[in-house]
């Protein structure tokens, strides 16, 4: 008998975030799809089941959610067997890193707790229906099946041992290391040792010590840029164009040490850190005398960048991007068979492979890109430009599927996008939280649109949402700012908005549109800004348009901007 399957693999987001570095991020994503596309390829190869969405097992970017058909009298089986199959390559990944460790990082290690964090880490929900030859309906009594299942979970409460600190990575779990220094830290022979160049605080998981083995080899190769690297990313061009000198010696040191990015030694606190964790290495020791020189050439290029007018903090702000498809639920109750659906999950792959190269065209780095679902970070100057190619691109994407299939044009699905603004010293959680936030502010204020968020250093967040449309305003405005327009005038607006916010809106819409006028033509500089945009009549209104400002007076001082 044949039978629609559907499967969910998690946890997903807070796995994910569960991360204190970019590496840690990049590798639990990386974990995550391969154990989907090992579910996938089980699924394909063992019980010859036929892929609707992923479309192949052998998708890059295998997203958690899979939707399959297959033939069985048993269908509970066949879950049974995925899911052992799903957990047995999570075993053997961890037996792959465990081997891998030096021996004073092994011999530190619980591995009958590490064994049982493993065994117990995957979450799997499965659900099937008979495929009677309505997939329509069969689709969705499935989703509901697999949407009840998730809801009626089990909380397991995972072993406490109150001699042991938790996983900074993820506190529902203790830590596997069996000893500890006073103060919950860990052992001097396992902190600063290779590969995974642990702090005194770092009490991993098994997971844990899964995803920092996996983000060191990635690192090591080039493949996952920290904050501080995607913050250098914005004023690479520049400095190497006005501190050639300091560059090139500090590109030799970066050689000479064995660093893998060159901004670490830029930034006086990074170096710090670096320097720590390679007081014991024999190769750093002969060179400690002469670390004078790289310090004064990042120095005089910080120095350069102030002289430019430009802060050297704006060396560390980076953005986070996030990007979902809006009303994709809706968008595929319209599909009526399989084929189409297949012809569809081709049509997201496609997607999945033209975000990574976008985001690298723009020198961002992706995280993941699971079918709508897009996570990546990307230098602050570009983040803008980047998030309107994604969203074109989708577009595209879904435009050419729906002629190929002749469906309407009216209801295909579209992409909303969050990006946050943030300092490399944010906690990296934090920073995705924003991001996350930022695209949910995107659907709420009708989907198809992009939300900017920013966290300075000082001052509160600010959040900004646009209609694809109506992104011009942000290259107008940063044009605006770099040629002179007063960078006082958005405050000025928001004294406005305080002034004006408890009148009611039809007195409002009489005083707001030209008062914002006046004090725009009484700023330097305001023959360079582009007419105040249609929507504006309410004090609420002011106040976005006040915060778009902010943000593009911000982005107005990089030298190159894309927007």
């Amino acid at each position: 008998m044949k039978y629609l399957v559907a499967i969910a693999l998690g946890p997903v987001q807070d796995f994910i975030a569960a991360a204190r570095r970019t590496a840690d991020l990049t590798a639990g994503s990386a974990l995550l799809s391969e154990i989907a596309q090992t579910v996938a390829k089980r699924l394909h190869e063992t019980h010859k089941a036929q892929l609707i969405y992923p479309a192949t097992a052998n998708q890059p970017s295998a997203p958690n959610r899979i939707l399959c058909v297959i033939e069985s009298d048993t269908p509970h089986k066949v879950a049974n067997d995925v899911h052992t199959h799903a957990v047995q390559h999570l075993k053997e990944v961890w037996a792959s890193v465990y081997q891998s460790l030096p021996p004073t990082i092994s011999a530190a290690i619980d591995t009958e707790l590490a064994s049982y964090q493993v065994r117990n880490f995957l979450e799997f929900y499965a659900a099937w229906v008979p495929l009677n030859g309505d997939y329509v309906v069969a689709r969705q009594a499935v989703e509901r099946l697999l949407a009840a299942r998730k809801a009626t979970r089990e909380f397991k409460q995972h072993p406490v041992n109150p001699n042991r600190p938790k996983s900074p990575l993820d506190p529902a779990y203790d830590s596997v290391f069996k000893e500890f220094e006073q103060g919950y830290r860990l052992p001097s022979a396992v902190v600063g040792k290779p590969p995974l160049y642990l702090k005194p605080r770092e009490t991993l998981d098994a997971i844990g010590l899964i995803k920092r083995y996996w983000g060191y080899h990635r690192t090591r190769n080039g493949g996952v840029p920290s904050t501080t690297e995607m913050g250098f990313r914005a004023l690479k061009n520049y400095l190497y164009e006005h501190a050639l000198s300091e560059m090139r010696v500090l590109e030799e040191w970066q050689h000479k040490l064995g660093i893998a990015e060159l901004s670490a030694l830029l930034h006086q606190s990074r170096w710090q850190e670096l320097k720590e964790e390679h007081r014991r290495d024999p190769r750093w020791q002969q060179f400690e005398h002469e670390f004078s020189e790289p310090e004064r050439a990042a120095s005089h290029a910080r120095g350069i960048l102030r002289y430019a007018r430009i802060p050297d903090e704006y060396l560390s702000y980076y953005a986070l991007l996030q990007a979902d498809g809006d009303r994709m639920g809706q968008f595929l109750d319209t599909l009526t068979s399989i084929e189409q659906h297949q012809a569809f999950s081709h049509a997201l792959g496609a997607f999945a492979q033209d975000a990574k190269t976008i985001v690298e065209r723009y020198e961002g780095h992706l995280v993941y890109a699971g079918g709508d679902d897009v996570l990546a970070l990307v230098p602050v100057n570009r983040a803008l430009a980047c998030a309107q190619q994604l969203a074109a691109c989708f577009g595209q994407r879904v435009e050419e599927f729906a002629r190929g299939q002749k469906l309407e044009q009216a209801c295909l699905p579209t992409l909303s996008v969050g990006v946050a603004i943030v300092h490399a010293l944010e906690h990296l959680r934090d920073a995705l939280n924003m991001a996350r936030a930022a695209e949910h502010a995107a659907k709420a204020a009708g989907r198809n649109r992009l939300a900017v968020a920013y966290s300075p250093r000082s001052g509160e967040a600010i959040t900004v949402v646009l209609q694809w449309s109506e992104c011009t305003l942000w290259h107008q405005w940063v044009n605006a700012f770099k040629q002179g327009l007063a960078g006082g005038l958005p405050y000025e607006l928001l004294l406005l908005v305080r002034e004006y916010e408890h009148l009611s809106q039809e007195q409002q819409r009489a005083i707001v549109r030209a008062e914002a006028e006046r004090v725009l033509q009484r700023k330097e500089g305001h023959k360079h800004a582009p007419e105040l945009p249609h929507w504006l009549e309410l004090a609420h209104d002011l106040q976005h348009l006040a915060h778009l400002m902010i943000i593009a007076r911000m982005l107005a001082v990089y030298p190159e901007v894309d927007v």
